[in-house]
């Protein structure tokens, strides 16, 4: 069912105050009132013939509207407010570059800096066959970011030379540069070709853009030689075929392989997480911090050069390996190697080098000085050295023009936070949200907000948390639509949200994108797991890990063989990825399940008992209270699980497998205690991962109907839901209802195991019963043997 509307835009603006008036428009800072944020909205003058200009007003919005760049001002719609045309554009809290000129002077890399940004704004519009025509000072906006943004496109067009911009370039720039003498002879050359009298002669925007970067961080480097006997030896570098992007950013940087461009190689690079040393011996919480800037840095700069791929930090493990072993583990062509050296308290010098060949000879190497209290700067100063360390590749985005000093500083301690797992999910995300008001160009807030939204999302499995990665991602699309990293991330989203068809469209997405091939099998094969394929999937994760070895990619595989049910192909592919990254916590966890679903289980708690030391995480402690539980080891099984909910984790099921441990073990006080405390803080949850743990806390409270009722809210065809029925049909005495639900949970891959709780005793008067579970590889479930009992 639908509702009709009407347009009702002079209710959802509020005027603030005039802005300025210009050429054809007056314009005013407004409140968006439906969306909470300011705006800039440009009428038409009163004093103009509004039926001739109108049009001018449409065709400059249309311009805008093709533009998709963070150095020209974004339009957001053109409607009819308080009787007259208007455009609703993006809020720009600054100057105009001629007022800045004016009342300050800005250093030479300043200048540059806002230079690059101007051409580079003309750029996105010449790429989309606008001129803009009017480019000066007045006509280009400095924010508080210090971001320079290209506006008033009123009488851009589309049939006029784009060399015609280049020369209103080629005269700001000189104009602004005028007091800069002598200047570099690449610059002096360049600023000539831009305001030669041949247009053919000048420079496109692009590459105007491209040579002031340059100019830029020129004016800001200085580097350091390499001693004589660390030129590397003669060597044709392994180049890989396609762009790439693999996903996972373990929360430091997590999903760290967001890729930019349509470049058509890439040279893989792997990270070594940086190392510090400090005069003293002990770090400080500010050195620290500087030692995250320095290899977020390193890591950003990576991802944004269109020919590199980022090797995910998941990878690296956390055992003892030389270099070279790492590089063959991860299937790197190129290492990154870093140091801070800190010679007291405020002054550090870090060190970084770019290793290649095949005895990772070092290439190039880069020394700089960093003050420990100029975190964000020293971010900055990294980012400047990445001309000089790859020099083939583009530069990064300057991050200083995206985020404050302060927001930084808060950014690096939840990013601290989250690698220690000590973070309410729901809290971060509400802080990610504060910072991103202020930081909404910061890529990593985006990619962290990503992560931990899902991981919110999995642990309790509330559509909220999807709901807000939607509009959080669907802002970034306003300034990086182009970036695979997002793309990947809306994929994901599209696939917990079992929206198939998204899904596939935003695969031939990222593959015009230019991505890499190794990529593209590897999402191909989620979408086909999601879709309970579980042949195809594996096809497309075996020709991925063909063509880039992953510890991710093993576990996908792994992860992939465990829910088809082939659990000893499961284990056998878990154990060989041991083998290349033996001290990883996820591809442990992930053993330690398989063996549970195998009935392994004294194997299970030992390989459970060793993941934890190396990964607290709650997710393996909640497999091992149940390993421990279905062992019979009962009181173990309270104590790990109580830990997990004391922690935090007040989930339904939780408190369903401590009381199910409860009433195994005799304490039939305490757990229909505890099954009373799930019907009463939860029976109201809209929340579908609580209706399983209520339908079987009902059950167990014997009021079968409303645990019958519960089962119908519970959606999805996969083991889990089945087994919930299973239990909760045979607790009521329909066998035969019973039954068929573990048929359908055993043929979705649910392991046997499972059914041998008491609970499930009665059954065994069925030959169908025991039959389902001789095929399933249980053989003596009926026998007189000891029975495994378990919670849930």
């Amino acid at each position: 069912m639908t509702t009709s509307s009407t347009d009702t835009s002079q209710n959802k603006f509020e005027i603030v105050k005039a802005l300025g008036r210009g050429g054809m428009g007056e314009v005013y800072l407004a409140r968006d009132l439906r969306l909470d944020r300011l705006v800039a909205v440009k009428y038409l003058r009163t004093d103009l013939d509004q039926e001739k200009w109108r049009a001018q007003l449409a065709q400059e919005a249309q311009f805008l509207a093709k533009l998709n760049s963070p150095n020209v001002v974004q339009i957001y719609d053109i409607t009819e407010l308080n009787d007259k045309t208007a455009l609703i554009m993006e809020y720009i809290d600054g100057q105009n570059l001629h007022i800045c000129l004016r009342e300050q002077r800005p250093p030479l890399p300043q200048l540059l800096h806002w230079l690059s940004e101007i051409a580079s704004g003309l750029a996105s519009a010449h790429s989309v066959g606008v001129v803009h025509n009017d480019l000066k000072a007045e006509n280009v906006l400095i924010g508080q970011d210090n971001v320079a943004k290209v506006s008033d496109f009123g009488i851009a067009g589309a049939q006029q030379e784009p060399s015609e911009d280049v020369l209103a370039l080629g005269n700001l720039a000189t104009e602004m540069l005028a007091n800069e003498q002598p200047l570099a002879p690449s610059l002096s050359e360049l600023l000539a070709e831009l305001t030669h009298k041949k247009p053919s002669q000048r420079p496109t925007a692009e590459d105007a853009a491209t040579r002031l970067r340059h100019a830029w961080l020129e004016s800001t480097q200085s580097e350091t030689p390499l001693p004589e006997e660390a030129t590397p030896k003669s060597q044709k570098p392994k180049i890989a075929i396609g762009a790439v992007g693999l996903v996972i950013l373990a929360v430091t940087g997590l999903f760290l392989l967001q890729q930019y461009g349509m470049a058509k190689k890439r040279t893989y690079v792997a990270v070594l997480p940086t190392t510090i040393e400090s005069f003293d011996g002990e770090l400080t919480e500010q050195q620290q911090f500087l030692r995250s800037s320095v290899q977020q840095a390193i890591r950003e700069s990576v991802i944004d050069a269109k020919r590199l791929a980022l090797v995910s930090d998941q990878d690296l493990g956390r055992e003892s390996r030389s270099i070279q072993e790492l590089r063959t583990a991860l299937g790197a062509d190129e290492v990154i190697r870093s140091r801070v050296d800190c010679i007291n308290t405020r002054n550090c010098e870090v060190t970084i080098e770019r290793l290649g060949g095949p005895d990772l000879d070092v290439i190039k190497q880069r020394n700089t000085a960093l003050l420990v209290d100029l975190t964000l700067e020293s971010y900055a100063i990294v980012q400047r050295q990445w001309p000089q360390l790859y020099p083939e590749v583009a530069s990064a985005t300057d991050v200083t023009t995206l985020i404050s000093d302060e927001d930084y500083l808060k950014f690096l301690a939840i990013n601290e936070a989250s690698l220690a797992g000590s973070v309410d999910l729901r809290e971060t995300l509400e802080d990610l949200e504060a910072l991103l008001v202020d930081a909404n160009r910061f890529g990593p807030l985006y990619w962290l907000y990503a992560e931990t939204a899902m991981n919110a999302y999995v642990e309790t499995g509330n559509t909220e948390y999807l709901d807000r990665l939607d509009r959080v991602l669907r802002s970034a699309e306003t300034w990086a639509g182009d970036s695979i990293f997002l793309q990947q991330s809306r994929f994901s989203l599209a696939l917990q949200r079992q929206d198939h068809a998204t899904a596939a469209s935003i695969i031939d997405s990222i593959e015009s994108l230019g991505a890499d091939e190794a990529l593209i099998q590897k999402i191909k094969g989620d979408r086909y797991r999601y879709l309970g394929d579980f042949s195809q999937a594996s096809e497309h994760y075996s020709r991925a890990l063909d063509m880039q070895p992953s510890q991710r990619l093993y576990w996908k595989i792994a992860h992939n063989y465990y829910y088809w049910g082939k659990l000893d192909i499961a284990r056998v592919f878990t154990q060989r990825a041991l083998e290349i990254y033996p001290s990883d916590a996820t591809l442990l966890g992930l053993l330690g399940l398989i063996m549970i679903e195998q009935g392994d289980l004294s194997s299970a708690i030992e390989v459970l008992q060793e993941t934890i030391k190396l990964d607290p995480h709650a997710a393996h402690r909640i497999n091992l209270g149940l390993a421990y539980t279905l062992a019979g080891e009962y009181q173990e099984a309270v104590r790990e699980l109580q830990l997990v909910y004391d922690s935090g984790r007040r989930e339904a099921n939780i408190l369903l497998n401590i009381a199910d441990a409860e009433m195994l073990m005799g304490n039939t006080e305490q757990a229909v205690a505890l099954y009373a405390n799930i019907i009463s803080i939860y029976q109201e949850t809209d929340n579908p991962a609580n209706f399983g743990a209520l339908a079987q806390a009902y059950a167990q409270m014997g009021d079968f109907e409303a645990a019958i009722a519960m089962l119908g809210e519970i959606e999805g065809q996969d083991g889990i839901p089945a087994f919930d029925a299973a239990l909760v049909y045979t607790l009521a005495g329909q066998d035969i209802a019973a039954l068929v639900e573990i048929d359908r949970a055993l043929s979705t891959g649910f392991g046997a195991v499972w059914f041998r709780l008491p609970w499930f005793n009665s059954l065994c008067a069925h030959d169908k019963f025991s039959i389902l579970l001789e095929n399933a590889g249980d053989r003596d479930r009926c026998k007189n043997t000891p029975l495994i009992t378990s919670g849930t």
